[in-house]
């Protein structure tokens, strides 16, 4: 059996290493995803004997964890305030980025794996965005137009949403009809998944955060010292709640987020009456979020890392090709979709610093342990994932590295 004390010294070193490492991005370019992957493999080679045994227990706690931390935080970035101008615009790009590189990631999983449509479906949907913990961090170094940097910032929270969301639901259909199959999604438990599944997963997190908004208000001053971990205590009530009534978990935590942070910090919203004002409150807990994502993100990768030596199962050179050119074949889709969102119809770099914002990160691997904790996944399913998230993060350095960080001196956009 492993020590403990191996575990959290592993654990501890790993967090300072990834912190160490989102530090160094400005210089080195270095997308700390895959590291943090490759000290897990490296763990669990040193430690397989006492691993092994809890590896498929414990997926079902740290990917219930990573949801709620990763979709809370991606629902509490969401301020409509803030991207109202460009909601519109923002949201076309993504929903048209989103289907276009799922649709592509999946016709290469069916030709090269020959699994079913449904199955790719789920991994080319889990696999179709940019992730909101590489490219917020890096986008900022980078000279482009402000709208441009804005749309992509919102373009990885949104991706990152709907990456995991659309996934959980397909699977749900798999568990509810027995078998993956696209007749199954057409024809059987449609009316169910939308009127009672999704809406029903929508008015769960909806009611629960306005509950929680009147309890912040109404015990502001007992409440605000401890605000963070009792929102922490409170999502983890939603998400527990929303899966034993078998509705979709990450609908209820995401609605809960996006309605806490857009109606709580409204002085003109509901509970107008009451004079408690937690707009602080509501950024004490924000500024802790981001905190607490970073570190089951840190942990999920880590763990990831373990999973891919345990489920390892080798790939083709000739998959990895494909692989990197329908990758490539997203950077052009992404490129001749960008004048559409620009303001400058000129500004080339913009557009090729829109079409290399490709980097998958947590959400797709999230999505490929549960298909492995449900019993449902194919041999190689988390070697391809990973494969895609490495080669994308290569796509994506190369891209910044192509285009000259900010300077200090002179103005910065």
């Amino acid at each position: 059996m492993i020590s403990a004390d191996i575990v959290f010294i592993t654990l501890s070193a790993s967090i300072f290493f990834g912190f160490i490492l989102n530090a160094l991005l400005n210089k080195l370019k270095i997308i700390p995803v895959i590291p943090l992957i490759i000290i897990g493999v490296v763990f669990y080679y040193l430690n397989s004997a006492g691993l092994s045994p809890f590896i498929a227990s414990a997926s079902n706690y740290v990917s219930g964890i990573a949801i709620m931390a990763i979709i809370f935080n991606a629902g509490m970035s969401l301020r409509f305030e803030r991207f109202k101008r460009l909601f519109i615009k923002a949201n076309l790009f993504m929903i048209a980025n989103v289907i276009i590189s799922g649709l592509i990631i999946s016709f290469i999983l069916v030709y090269l794996f020959r699994y079913s449509y449904i199955y790719a479906l789920i991994l080319g949907f889990a696999l179709s965005g940019p992730s909101s913990l590489v490219v917020p961090s890096t986008i900022s170094m980078i000279k482009a137009d402000n709208d441009i940097k804005d749309i992509l910032k919102y373009e990885s929270v949104a991706s990152d949403i709907f990456e995991l969301i659309l996934p959980l639901t397909l699977i749900q259909f798999y568990l509810y009809n027995g078998l993956i199959s696209l007749k199954s999604i057409l024809y059987s438990y449609i009316a169910y998944f939308v009127f009672t599944n999704i809406f029903g997963s929508i008015l769960l997190g909806f009611v629960f955060a306005l509950a929680w908004i009147y309890l912040l208000k109404r015990f502001k001053r007992t409440a605000q010292a401890y605000a963070w971990i009792l929102t922490i205590a409170f999502i983890m009530l939603v998400y527990s709640l929303s899966d034993y009534m078998n509705l979709n978990s990450a609908i209820s935590v995401f609605v809960t987020g996006i309605v806490l942070i857009n109606v709580g910090a409204n002085r003109k919203s509901l509970f107008k009456s009451m004079k408690a004002d937690i707009v602080d409150t509501l950024k004490h807990i924000y500024n802790y979020q981001q905190e607490f994502a970073f570190l089951i993100s840190t942990i999920f990768f880590i763990f990831t890392g373990i999973l891919v030596s345990y489920y390892y199962y080798p790939i083709s050179y000739y998959s990895l090709l494909v692989i990197t050119v329908s990758l490539l074949i997203i950077v052009l889709f992404r490129y001749l979709l960008a004048r559409y969102i620009q303001s400058d119809k000129r500004d080339q770099q913009s557009r090729k610093i829109v079409a290399f914002d490709i980097p998958r990160g947590i959400s797709p691997l999230i999505i490929a342990s549960l298909l492995y904790q449900y019993g449902i996944a194919q041999n190689n399913t988390l070697v391809i994932v990973v494969s895609i998230i490495f080669i994308s993060s290569i796509i994506y350095s190369i891209g910044i590295m192509i285009y000259k960080p900010l300077k200090r001196r002179g103005k910065q956009n």
